[in-house]
């Protein structure tokens, strides 16, 4: 029968044509003629009528040669449709890309979400320039109609940008649907949730993928890490293609060999999922599920596709601390008991000083603590009454910890107890004492010297007066006594003799001698008059 010719465009949706352009030729060179209607009928089915645009056919599907009359009749037939009023789907999507290349995809399901180069990010970004934390996301309620998300630098970094607008750290900032936002070398928009198609079918992609794990449960224990081989087989008469990842664990736990899931009908992939446990992570012993997931192209939604075990062995280990380790008189202890191990564990507390003088109070002898975490048991301790006098006694005393295992840590302290009165306080006391007395020593020497300058000043006047009424006495008694007249009337009478004048030298030899004895007395002499 003729073959029709192929026509020169086909109806494809946008995000799908980067697909299309791969498969639609290895569809053509590498499927028989026979599976080749069915296996593209199939492919295109999902594509046509759906939103999208009219894009080239590729010019090795128009060279003729093939029977694409279900095809050809279903393109013939394609209008551009108008969009169809559809409930939106479950989760709004955030796409990653590197180099201008899609690197992954995420649903946007939980309201906080940290991106960052650590194993304990919410989602993992390594190389690129990316911090550990690098920035946070959040949105109150991600499957709302209209939610809006904000985005957070918690590293300072001046690779973080929306739109060319550099962000701050520590200050949230609007991330609206489409906008680019820039993270080193990664660059992130988000979509909201879809318009889903009335056209578009879901798949049972369990029923449509077998999934063989070798092995299916692994055992490890905290750093330790495991391999699973995933061999994918695409048993549906239909191309499917997704994303691949993982839900149960944390996302820095696994990394996939391959991400993206391109298969065609009756075709395998081989997938090798890394595991291992972070050491010091906390994660408690026991067996934890995890599944495999595929978010298919035209649906937002994971889709599990394989479930696996992980076991968790248990691990028991323990250190022990001193908050402080030297206390005086009396005090309490911090004692820090941290479980490395990832189950619970019981742990017995003693303390003992070697010279049985200290009291130790403990809120109980034995503690439970969770694994990954810390406990902290304050261990009160003091002494009997201290001596009155001698040097500061010292105490070394010793806080054990016994763990699971028949482990036990011991931490070493000391107390010092001073006496009541020490040896220094005699020193100070005898030194004030012997400042008193050189006070009161300078106070009596001052005051002996100027009772001695009065004694002496009062005796030289005294010696002065003396010497001035022995010479006044001596001078008068050197004169001649004048004789008395008797006096016959007694009204006076006017005699021709001449009045007899003392002499005037009397005086200042008399000052001579008392100028000199006191000048002698004080080591200079008088001028003489």
């Amino acid at each position: 029968r003729p073959w029709p010719a192929l026509p020169d465009t086909l109806f494809v949706r946008p995000a799908r044509s980067p697909q299309a352009l791969r498969l639609l030729p290895q569809a053509a060179s590498g499927v028989a003629e026979s599976n080749y209607l069915a296996t593209l009928g199939d492919m295109l089915a999902q594509w046509l009528g759906v939103n999208g645009a009219w894009l080239p056919l590729l010019p090795s599907l128009r060279a003729g040669g093939l029977d694409l009359a279900g095809l050809l009749a279903m393109s013939s037939s394609a209008v551009e449709p108008s969009p169809t009023e559809a409930p939106a789907t479950d989760l709004p999507l955030l796409s990653v890309y590197r180099d201008g290349e899609l690197q992954e995809q995420y649903p946007l399901s939980s309201p906080l979400l940290v991106i960052g180069s650590q194993v304990s990010c919410d989602i993992l970004l390594t190389g690129g320039g990316m911090a550990g934390q690098h920035v946070r996301l959040s949105c109150p309620d991600p499957l709302a109609p209209g939610a809006a998300w904000q985005v957070t630098p918690l590293a300072r970094t001046e690779t973080t940008a929306i739109e060319g607008r550099q962000l701050l750290p520590e200050r949230p900032e609007e991330w609206l649907p489409g906008q680019m936002l820039q993270l080193g070398l990664y660059t992130l928009r988000w979509q909201p949730a879809r318009a889903a198609s009335v056209t578009e079918n879901p798949i049972a992609w369990q029923q449509a993928l077998a999934v063989t794990a070798t092995p299916a449960l692994a055992t490890l224990a905290p750093g330790e890490s495991a391999s699973y081989q995933l061999l994918i087989h695409n048993q549906s008469g239909v191309v499917l293609n997704g994303w691949l990842g993982i839900a149960g664990l944390p996302g820095g736990w696994v990394t996939l060999s391959e991400r993206l899931l391109e298969l065609m009908p009756e075709q395998e992939m081989l997938v090798i999922a890394g595991v291992q446990v972070p050491a010091g992570s906390g994660a408690q012993a026991g067996e934890r599920r995890w599944q495999l997931t595929l978010t298919p192209e035209l649906d937002a939604r994971p889709q599990p596709i394989a479930e696996l075990g992980l076991r968790i062995s248990p691990v028991s280990d323990f250190t022990i601390q001193l908050h402080p380790n030297q206390l005086s008189r009396r005090g309490t202890i911090d004692l820090h008991i941290r479980n490395l191990g990832n189950t619970p564990a019981s742990f017995a507390i003693s303390a003992r000083d070697s010279a049985a003088r200290l009291t130790f109070t403990l809120p109980a002898n034995e503690v439970a603590v969770d694994g990954g975490q810390t406990e902290i048991v304050p261990v009160h301790i003091e002494a009997g009454q201290p001596p009155w006098l001698g040097g500061t006694l010292n105490f070394p005393f010793t806080v054990r910890v016994a763990g699971p295992a028949g482990k036990v840590l011991s931490q070493n302290g000391q107390l010092d107890q001073p006496p009541r009165l020490p040896y220094w306080i005699f020193a100070i006391l005898g030194a004030l004492l012997i400042g008193l007395c050189g006070l009161v020593g300078l106070l009596y020497n001052g005051y002996s010297q100027r009772q001695a300058a009065a004694a002496a000043t009062t005796q030289a006047i005294e010696d002065e007066a003396g010497l001035s009424a022995t010479l006044t006495r001596a001078f008068e008694q050197s004169q001649p006594t004048p004789a008395i007249v008797p006096s016959l009337t007694p009204f006076p009478t006017l005699t021709s003799e001449p009045e007899v004048i003392l002499p005037q030298v009397a005086p200042s030899i008399t000052m001579f001698f008392v100028e000199e004895s006191v000048a002698a007395r004080v080591g200079a002499r008088p001028p003489v008059p």
